[in-house]
């Protein structure tokens, strides 16, 4: 089907949510009269709230608030079923749509309320932070002034200050169409209260629990907006400012002889990202988000910031990556039962996303991926019957030849144990002469890769629980020993010699120390939005070009860091 069908649809959909006037249907059912012949004739909850009451504002106020949040969240992910993507955007054009079908119902002939409660559930559902700024600020202006119109162009100012203020670049492509839509949105919202700001000039401005009989003329005079409530206008929007910008700016980590500068961070818009990987110049990423049969592609600038967003519906779901050359190559298990039954397979993509050539069954099961420099051969890793299912084989080892990647050809399998052997992550050494195997367990898969495709066991040791990782002792062709809870344990040996990179599985954060070392790693823990609230790391990759470190996490974030010598 037509990702735009579907597209085009939700937005109609988005309308005709948002165009439910549900001041207009409690008025006539609780009154018997049309709203629109009562009070300030605005179909909205403030004039609601004159009619019949303060509980006839909170309730329309609710549910003209979930009409946007709903219509925001719900409509895109019913369109994302019905296709294999859609445009990227969605969510932004169907909360347009909401609030658009609010002030402008067909069912009323285009005559509706301002929009201030729709808007607030949209952009909760687009920005929460931002908006739970505006919605305090509107609170403290209605608390202040009482006075609901002058609150809502408060809230909107509070909302486009944070805003902008925390979106690092809001006219890149990922940004731009929201940021073009709040504006949009801002100068509706207060063209839509012009009338209102004539009457708060003059004073004669309701304010909030004064009741407008049906019969009343303009509403009678209430006393100026007084000077006060300017400063309050100004202590609501420079503390936004601030605190937004205090929050937002990322601060540098200084560590023995390095630092770490976070530079920003984007959404994948899928929960837990996975593995990712940097193509060999840097000036690309690929993420794997596994729980969706994605992958998504970003070009990294020379500044370090992530733009031109690719996003890939990938037939299986990506549990591995590598960079081969100019291709990438993603290790996929079939999706849901499908599993059970088909073997697991890799696809190769260009830096655009693009498929390249068909896809190579790999084996059941598979956990890594792991390229031989050159790219003549793939190791795979493969957790067979460790899964739980035994008519699987055991967990192996398997050496695919890529002479021609279009032709690749399996030569040898090595098994590295039975059912109660887990594995879970491949290493390579430095000179690519072994490989270590690190299993669920806790233990550590020595394996020779001698004469080419000949694969034979060397050892096996126990990683100590809550080691740090480290090197083995060899001059010339070293591997790392991840340790025993340590994801994807990285040398960052252009920054530093020795300098590691890994992921402390117990609390998700980035830890950085050297080889060896024997004390506490210099830490780093991801935050949520404006720095507040911790999510957790999944994976990393590191760009030795430019010393950039690339961090996803359980949140579907990814994030950039650069890591220098000091």
């Amino acid at each position: 089907m037509d990702a735009w069908i579907p597209a085009i649809v939700a937005i109609l959909a988005g309308y005709v949510v948002g165009s439910i006037p549900t001041a207009y249907l409690l008025v006539r059912a609780v009154h018997g009269s049309d709203i629109r012949q009562l009070g300030s004739g605005n179909v909205g909850a403030t004039n609601a709230g004159r009619v019949l009451g303060r509980w006839a504002f909170w309730l329309v106020f609710l549910v003209d608030l979930l009409k946007g949040l709903g219509a925001t969240l719900l409509i895109p992910l019913v369109a994302q079923r019905a296709t294999t993507t859609v445009p990227d955007g969605l969510a932004v054009l169907v909360a347009a749509a909401a609030i658009l079908g609010h002030n402008f119902p067909i069912w009323l002939g285009f005559r509706g309320g301002k929009g201030v409660a729709t808007t607030l559930g949209a952009v909760l559902a687009l920005e929460p932070v931002a908006a739970a700024a505006a919605a305090l600020a509107f609170l403290i202006c209605v608390a202040v002034s009482r006075v609901v119109s002058l609150s809502s162009i408060v809230g909107m100012v509070a909302f486009l200050a944070v805003y902008f203020v925390r979106t690092p670049d809001p006219w890149s492509n990922r940004h731009r169409l929201l940021s073009w839509v709040v504006l949009g949105l801002a100068v509706l919202l207060i063209w839509r209260h012009r009338a209102n700001l004539v009457r708060i000039a003059r004073g004669t401005e309701p304010r909030i629990g004064q009741r407008v009989p049906p019969t009343a003329g303009p509403p009678r005079r209430s006393g100026r907006v007084s000077v006060g409530l300017v400063w309050v206008l100004v202590g609501l929007v420079v503390p936004a400012f601030w605190v937004a910008s205090r929050t937002s700016t990322p601060h540098a980590i200084h560590g023995p002889g390095f630092v770490l500068e976070p530079l920003g961070r984007v959404l994948t818009g899928y929960q837990r990202a996975g593995r990712l990987a940097f193509f060999r110049d840097g000036r690309t990423l690929a993420v794997a988000c596994p729980r969706y049969d994605r992958l998504v592609f970003w070009d990294v600038t020379a500044d370090g910031a992530l733009g031109g967003r690719r996003d890939v519906r990938t037939a299986g779901s990506p549990v591995a990556l590598a960079v081969n050359g100019e291709e990438l190559i993603v290790v996929q298990r079939p999706s849901g039962d499908a599993r059970h039954l088909r073997s697991a397979f890799w696809q190769r993509y260009d830096r655009q996303g693009r498929p390249v050539g068909s896809p190579f069954d790999v084996g059941f099961d598979p956990d890594d991926l792991a390229i031989i420099e050159g790219g003549t051969a793939a190791l795979v890793l493969l957790s067979g019957n460790a899964e739980g299912e035994s008519n699987r084989p055991d967990p192996s080892l398997v050496w695919f030849d890529l002479v021609d990647p279009a032709l690749p050809a399996r030569r040898n399998e090595l098994r590295l144990g039975d059912a109660t052997t887990n594995p879970t992550r491949l290493y390579l050494s430095r000179r690519q002469r072994h490989a270590g195997v690190a299993t669920f367990e806790g233990d550590f898969i020595g394996v020779a890769l001698a004469d080419g495709p000949r694969l034979s066991l060397t050892g096996r040791i126990r990683l100590d629980e809550g080691s740090q990782p480290t090197l083995s002792h060899s001059d010339d062709d070293w591997i790392i020993l991840p340790g025993r809870r340590c994801l994807d344990p990285t040398p960052l040996n252009t920054v530093k010699p020795g300098l590691l990179a890994w992921i402390d599985e117990p609390t998700g954060q980035l830890c950085l120390a050297e080889a060896g070392s024997v004390t506490p790693p210099t830490r780093y823990q991801p935050t949520g939005p404006l720095n507040r609230g911790t999510v957790r790391a999944t994976a990393l990759s590191f760009d030795p070009n430019r010393g950039l470190l690339a961090l996803a996490d359980r949140s579907g974030g990814v994030r950039l860091l650069r890591v220098r010598a000091e």
